[in-house]
């Protein structure tokens, strides 16, 4: 057991699960184009106008005024098919058919959605230094995973863009929004990624920057971690959180 320190408190835990996106990496540089994207490409492909594009953009938690995501949204909570399953119902109750709706999401904001399932290196860009923190946390005995609601393919090819994925072995588990497990906040995720790690949930950090990661810690009886470098805010983060912090960086660990 190591203990890591997190701004000025301290936990003596067995593993460390990070979010990937807006707490490992930039989220809104990774997201935001792919929002816009993938609903202009369904608007277009769909043939409709600025009604459309509203609604999407709105139902799925995209602020047009403020230019990001909102950090209880959808696109910043939810696996990439609950996307797809929301975007067809607002093409439903714009008058598409079920069917149909589901065929022109496929087609079209599915492929934007998922950035081509590899995200380009230049939107993937690291809020530490990942490779450093990793082998710091490994070296003082600690396990470290990665729980994403983005799909396994774009998540694999980040981790292995960050160092610390793939051949470098820095991560010891990576869960997924498409590997059929339970999404976030559900604490039933949190207890399978803790019994594959061989570790007891109460001595599990979760390191995370939207109200769904903490909850999902908190409801389990995990160390719930807040940091400030996502999509959500200090209030909506707060409620569920032991610590908050600014990012990353303010986490260290000793034997």
């Amino acid at each position: 057991m190591a203990t890591v320190k997190v701004a000025d408190k301290s936990y003596a835990v067995d593993a460390v699960v990070f979010d990937k996106d807006g707490t490992l990496v930039d989220f809104h540089l990774l997201w935001g184009g792919r929002v816009l994207g993938a609903c202009d490409a369904l608007v277009q492909k769909a043939g409709g106008g600025k009604q459309l594009s509203r609604a999407l953009l709105r139902t799925l938690g995209y602020d047009q005024d403020a230019g990001k995501i909102h950090g209880n949204s959808p696109f910043a909570c939810s696996p990439m098919a609950k996307l797809d399953t929301i975007a067809a119902a607002v093409l439903f109750q714009h008058g598409f058919p079920w069917g149909e709706a589901e065929k022109l999401v496929q087609e079209s904001f599915a492929p934007g959605a998922r950035g081509a399932l590899s995200p380009s290196p230049a939107a993937v860009k690291p809020l530490a230094d990942l490779p450093k923190l990793f082998a710091a946390l490994t070296a003082a005995g600690l396990q470290v995973a990665v729980a994403t609601s983005d799909d396994r393919a774009p998540t694999e090819a980040a981790l292995a863009q960050l160092g610390v994925g793939g051949a470098a072995q820095l991560v010891q588990l990576v869960v997924c929004g498409d590997d059929g497990l339970p999404a976030k906040p559900s604490p039933l995720l949190l207890l399978e990624i803790a019994g594959r790690l061989g570790v007891a949930v109460d001595k599990v950090m979760v390191v995370g920057d939207t109200a769904a990661d903490l909850r999902m810690a908190a409801d389990a009886g995990a160390v719930a971690v807040g940091v400030l470098s996502g999509a959500g805010s200090h209030d909506d983060i707060a409620p569920f959180a032991h610590v908050v912090a600014a990012d990353i960086n303010h986490i260290s660990a000793t034997v």
